[in-house]
């Protein structure tokens, strides 16, 4: 009997995954195509196994979504539960202390695989219990208050955790200062700790940690940031301060996005950016890449693009343009889409609007 070769099984899984139809999961052709054979129901367990699924548990029950789709067919919710390897649980009640743990909750309980926990939506009061429920955590996301509440509670030693990621964004407690310190207080903790994200980090009015409260961690080889920010330059110099904290640090990367107005633009400021990342010694490689929306009513943009040319290798379209500064063990790279409106544009458009008739409308509704 002919059958298709290993490789193109797993192309029509992901075709299958892909699709643009939310349904298809819950279609019953997914689940035969799964029970189709060995080769199937392998690559489709790959697929879950490499990507994070998302849960939300319940009383007896579980809400799955996988790729940006609720999945409803219990053999299906079932098996995925089993499978996954990466799961972000969100609850808004403390799921641990409250709820029995029996059907699907009772399955996703009893997965001692998974490697990769984000519990920044959740609440959680034992966090004894989640490194016993899940022992083989290697990477584990959350925010600097749950830190707080986990450092303080979980075991003596957390050796096989080698990430932590801090979610800023979730919550306005606690803040990269504090979250650095606590980092470094308890370092001794978790010992095997290579790689450290700070996500989704407000780069306006933020406050970076103090050299003299800190302790090194040595351990961390890897420091990943993504940060938000309302300005085109930003303060660069806190990097100097966690070379400190991360005394043998290797690679920092720094995803910036900003949506930015000409008023905000100010040349001046940004070329005291270029000028301090010229100049920054490290011993890590730096790269940060920015991706700006610059809108601008009274202007072009002209005047940033011939700035920015001047800084780097440009290369650019109609209306988004890229320039790459590239030193020794250093990488900025700078994208930036320009919206120009023209303010005449605005008011021979509003020309168009006859007010005095929405004026009668509103008459005639309170003459009832």
């Amino acid at each position: 009997m002919a059958s298709l070769k290993n490789h193109l099984i797993r192309e029509l899984a992901e075709i299958v995954s892909l699709t643009d139809d939310s349904n298809e999961w819950n279609d019953p052709c997914t689940t035969l195509f799964l029970l189709s054979g060995k080769e199937p129901f392998y690559n489709v367990r790959r697929m879950v196994e490499n990507e994070v699924i998302s849960v939300s548990p319940e009383e007896e029950d579980v809400v799955l979504e996988y790729r940006e789709c609720f999945i409803w067919p219990e053999l299906l919710k079932t098996l995925m539960l089993k499978w996954a390897r990466k799961l972000s649980i969100t609850a808004h009640e403390d799921w641990l202390r409250k709820y029995h743990r029996e059907g699907f909750l009772k399955v996703l309980c009893e997965n001692k695989d998974i490697k990769e926990l984000s519990v920044d939506g959740s609440i959680i009061s034992n966090w004894a219990e989640v490194f016993k429920m899940f022992p083989k955590l290697v990477s584990l996301h959350l925010t600097p208050v749950q830190f707080d509440q986990m450092v303080l509670n979980a075991p003596n030693a957390l050796a096989g955790l080698e990430e932590i990621g801090f979610n800023f964004g979730i919550t306005k407690e606690g803040g990269l200062a504090e979250a650095c310190v606590a980092l470094s207080t308890h370092h001794t903790k978790y010992p095997s700790l290579k790689v450290v994200r700070f996500e989704d980090l407000e780069l306006v009015e933020v406050h970076y940690p103090d050299a003299s409260v800190i302790t090194a961690v040595p351990s961390v080889k890897h420091l990943k940031v993504a940060a938000n920010h309302e300005y085109s330059s930003f303060d660069i110099s806190f990097l100097t301060t966690l070379q400190k904290l991360f005394p043998t640090l290797e690679t920092f990367v720094m995803d910036v996005e900003a949506e930015l107005y000409e008023e905000d633009l100010g040349l001046d400021e940004l070329e005291q950016f270029y000028q301090a990342f010229q100049s920054l010694t490290v011993g890590f490689s730096i790269q940060i890449n920015c991706r700006e929306e610059f809108t601008c009513f009274e202007t072009d943009g002209t005047e940033l693009r011939e700035f920015l040319a001047t800084k780097g290798t440009v290369t650019e379209d109609a209306d988004t343009f890229i320039v790459k500064t590239c030193l020794p063990g250093k990488e900025l790279t700078r994208e930036v889409k320009i919206n120009c409106f023209n303010a005449e544009e605005f008011s021979d458009e509003a020309d168009y609007y006859n007010y005095e008739d929405y004026d009668d409308d509103d008459s005639d509704s309170e003459s009832f």
